[in-house]
């Protein structure tokens, strides 16, 4: 998170155009509150669930997902992430395996390196190019249809019945 909001602060130093809302749980958000006056105009923290969820994702062009190394994060794909493409929101994230995989497969996002300076570019890419955003939401709704909740449980249940266990 720390990275993203350099990122932000990078951009925003240039153009001032760029705006984040950053979800986060609500202990963190209560902490946040007696410093919120300190907030940047372009930074949205907000703690919200269930329909107000909605709503954010409804505001948002993209999902932004920057996670550093870790061996967990590396192997999965994070549930979040489905449900970014569920609201046809393509990702740009920090390079993960099983992420970068999934991404690269579908082209619905862009990939960036780690640091605040190379999240800053990938954010500037997408906004800056038309083309590439029209591409990007497209094949979110594919990489969406083809990755449903119901298709990986019928997957699943036809590879246990397929095996002799």
């Amino acid at each position: 998170t720390i990275e993203l909001i350099r990122a932000f602060e990078f951009l925003n130093k240039r153009e001032m155009c760029f705006s984040l809302i950053l979800v986060c749980r609500e202990p963190e958000w209560l902490k946040l509150q007696n410093d919120m006056d300190e907030i940047p105009k372009w930074l949205d923290i907000r703690h919200v669930s269930g329909d107000q969820l909605i709503e954010v994702y409804n505001e948002a062009d993209i999902a932004i997902y920057p996670r550093q190394r870790e061996l967990y994060l590396d192997l999965a794909v994070p549930v979040k992430l489905f449900e970014y493409f569920g609201f046809g929101k393509p990702v740009i994230s920090t390079r993960r395996t099983e992420v970068e995989r999934f991404i690269n497969l579908y082209q619905c996002g862009l990939l960036c390196g780690d640091s605040a300076e190379e999240i800053a570019v990938a954010i500037k890419q997408f906004y800056e190019d038309e083309n590439l955003q029209k591409k990007l939401y497209d094949n979110v709704r594919v990489a969406a249809k083809q990755n449903r909740w119901e298709d990986r449980a019928k997957q699943v249940l036809e590879d246990l019945t397929a095996t002799n266990l």
